[in-house]
């Protein structure tokens, strides 16, 4: 387990939320970006829990095994978790785990709309020369 994987699952699990084993913060960053796009394109309700979204999401073929995996391996409260709270919290601990590393990660992968705006709220500012994390 990298020391990615391991200060993302801390920080997850100190949310009291599933903490997907994920080596790093590229493979992080994957996971919400199509977790997020099967969320839009299921039309999701916000009140669905992240078990229901998984189960739905992998029927309609909208994430990988591997995603569903990753959420659902270490996750014993699944079901009263919403998607959308998993989501966020994801992107507050990419910004925790990754810190200073993450202006090199959108530099190479540039985060999606739902991920620019978790970050603004987190007050980190992307468009910086360098990535400045107000609230994380």
């Amino acid at each position: 387990m990298s020391d990615f994987s391991v200060r993302f699952g801390a920080c997850m699990s100190g949310k009291n939320l599933p903490a997907p084993i994920l080596d790093s913060a590229n493979e992080v960053l994957e996971l919400v970006h199509q977790m997020h796009a099967a969320v839009e394109a299921l039309g999701i309700n916000p009140e669905m829990s992240l078990g229901e979204f998984v189960a739905a999401a992998l029927a309609a073929g909208l994430i990988t095994p591997t995603a569903g995996a990753a959420v659902l391996e270490t996750a014993e409260v699944v079901g009263e978790v919403l998607v959308i709270a998993f989501l966020c919290a994801c992107v507050a601990c990419l910004v925790v785990s990754a810190g200073p590393s993450l202006r090199d990660l959108f530099a190479t992968t540039p985060p999606n709309a739902f991920v620019l705006e978790q970050l603004a709220i987190l007050g980190v500012d992307v468009q910086a020369g360098d990535v400045a994390v107000a609230n994380a």
